[in-house]
């Protein structure tokens, strides 16, 4: 099956008169993130290539078991992308070519940094494009980079050609993660100061009917059953329409930093708005004193779900802020996709 698939997107890519390129650079699904957006680029397949096994399976590939390298095949348009630019553009600085057998935290052979010319233009280009490199003086270390014979190319497993939809699937738990975060600690809150003043959910109680129900005169001292189950659903929902919008606004941050600048907003917009509504919401409803807490409350939460998305994409978000890599010594610790992506944004710039 793929065979048939590998063969059937070869025929494609001749038909359309397009070229093939075969490179390994660590991880290849981070690899493949990467390519799959550059300008040029048909089409990508993850698979394994370099070693003498035959029909190798994923587990093959490690421990140096297969000789095999983790790899991308890429098909692209000359006219728009040149192997050479593809080269000294993009492979060069998506991955550290100087780490042998090594990519951040993945070691072993399968993560070597190799060309696989498919011609002899490319076998010499690729030679002339890492002797460049290597004189730029833009790595500290010697480029390890080899250019290896083309040799049988084995696709990988269907699950692994999916990568970019689990990906998807992450972003989404982390945006769900990030919401329920932030929801979580506002209600803590709420709940805090209701066992204080020996109310429960009087805070929800009271917000249900001004906010939602539109009451201008909520009942202070009993509970309104309806409105706190309305104000509980509307305050989850709320909360995970902006972790969802947060954690958006940071992946898309790795395309284009200047998202960086809407996920601020977004932050401070919720406080602002929250700020200026709590006035004219509450006046006149007997329910004044609870715009302190109501803001103290969302403050919290942005702190919070701020904390929470910064430990989590620490470096990303150095990346995308331009610090230089191969001076700050954090290489290794780079461990998502994301971060690498960045980094290859950054230096392809």
């Amino acid at each position: 099956m793929n065979e048939q698939h590998s063969a059937t997107r070869s025929a494609v890519a001749a038909e359309r008169q397009n070229d093939v390129a075969v490179l390994a650079g660590g991880c290849f699904w981070s690899v493949e993130e990467i390519l799959r957006d550059v300008p040029g680029v048909i089409d990508t397949e993850v698979g394994y290539t370099g070693g003498w096994l035959e029909n190798p399976t994923y587990q093959d590939t490690h421990d140096s078991k297969s000789g095999h390298a983790e790899a991308i095949r890429v098909t692209f348009e000359p006219s728009v992308l040149s192997y050479e630019d593809l080269l000294e553009r993009w492979f060069y600085w998506l991955h550290n070519p100087t780490t042998r057998n090594r990519q951040g935290t993945d070691v072993g052979t399968q993560y070597r940094s190799a060309i696989f010319p498919q011609t002899p233009e490319q076998q010499r280009t690729a030679e002339q494009v890492r002797a460049r490199v290597e004189a730029s003086g833009r790595w500290k270390q010697p480029i390890t980079t080899t250019i290896e014979c083309a040799s049988a190319w084995y696709p990988a497993e269907e699950y692994h050609q999916g990568t970019h939809m689990a990906r998807h699937h992450f972003i989404a738990d982390e945006a769900t993660s990030a919401g329920l975060l932030g929801a979580s600690v506002v209600a803590a809150w709420f709940l805090l100061l209701d066992f204080v003043a020996g109310r429960p959910l009087h805070i929800a109680s009271v917000l249900g009917q001004v906010l939602l129900l539109g009451d201008r005169t909520p009942d202070l001292t009993q509970l309104h059953g309806g409105a706190v189950e309305l104000y509980g659903f509307f305050h989850f929902l709320s909360f995970l329409a902006v972790g969802w919008l947060a954690v958006r606004l940071l992946h898309m941050a790795v395309r284009e930093p200047v998202w960086l600048v809407g996920l601020l907003l977004v932050f401070v917009s919720l406080e602002t708005v929250v700020f200026a509504v709590s006035f004219p919401l509450f006046e006149g409803t007997g329910a004044e004193s609870l715009r302190g807490p109501v803001l103290i409350g969302n403050g919290l939460a942005v702190l919070a779900m701020g904390t929470y998305l910064w430990r989590s994409h620490r470096l990303l978000v150095r990346y995308v802020a331009r610090v230089p890599l191969g001076d700050t010594g954090d290489e290794p610790e780079v461990k998502t996709a994301e971060a690498w992506h960045a980094m290859a944004r950054w230096r392809a710039r």
